[in-house]
């Protein structure tokens, strides 16, 4: 912490990310355990899976109806990779934040973009991250699902970055806001990392 013209001010030392984790049991953090989430290729290695999935439905020209109309699927891969390069963007131009916090998410992503795409749906507010399976609901639903994440990883770090510099009344109350979403999002990760598990295991 530092002082400047007599506000104090924060360098975001806080880990939200962090806080998030130790919410979470002794038995429940097992599952936070994601492969690369030291790795300080992370964002690299996100895109790439992006890229991937974005070929694979490219070729194959799929589309999802929606009540708005027929959706290319190749649009939130799209997405991702545009949240994920905002995110690098972040890291280089705003020294207040630390992208390594947000490492345990984006690993997170990165696993389940790596996996075979199954039967995992993400419904939309006031639910948000909640996981529901249906037959109908496949590449389409962890497409939607995902987007929503990486949105709401490089949303966050921005909000962090511009809102959370001044000691304040307000503060401590976004904090605890914000460290309830990011639980909702491990918790989202966790979820889909282990239906995965149990599809794969299913499959042998």
């Amino acid at each position: 912490m530092v002082v400047s013209n007599d506000v104090y001010c924060y360098r975001l030392e806080e880990n939200l990310w962090a806080k998030a984790k130790e919410k979470f049991s002794e038995k429940e953090r097992k599952g936070l355990e994601f492969p690369d989430v030291v790795s300080n290729n992370i964002i690299e290695n996100v895109l790439g899976e992006v890229k991937k999935n974005e070929k694979k439905v490219s070729d194959k020209r799929w589309k999802f109806h929606t009540r708005h109309g027929d959706v290319a699927l190749r649009d939130y891969f799209l997405k991702m990779s545009k949240w994920a390069q905002k995110f690098i963007q972040i890291g280089d131009t705003l020294v207040q934040y630390d992208p390594a916090h947000a490492a345990l998410p984006w690993a997170g992503v990165r696993l389940i973009l790596s996996v075979s795409p199954s039967i995992i749906y993400i419904e939309k507010l006031p639910n948000l991250f909640q996981i529901s399976a249906n037959d109908s609901e496949t590449y389409e639903g962890m497409a939607v699902g995902i987007e929503e994440v990486c949105g709401t990883i490089t949303r966050y770090a921005i909000f962090e970055s511009h809102y959370l510099l001044e000691a304040s009344a307000a503060r401590a109350q976004l904090v605890e806001a914000m460290v309830k979403l990011y639980v909702a999002v491990l918790k989202y990760l966790i979820a889909a990392n282990r239906y995965y598990k149990k599809r794969t295991a299913g499959m042998d």
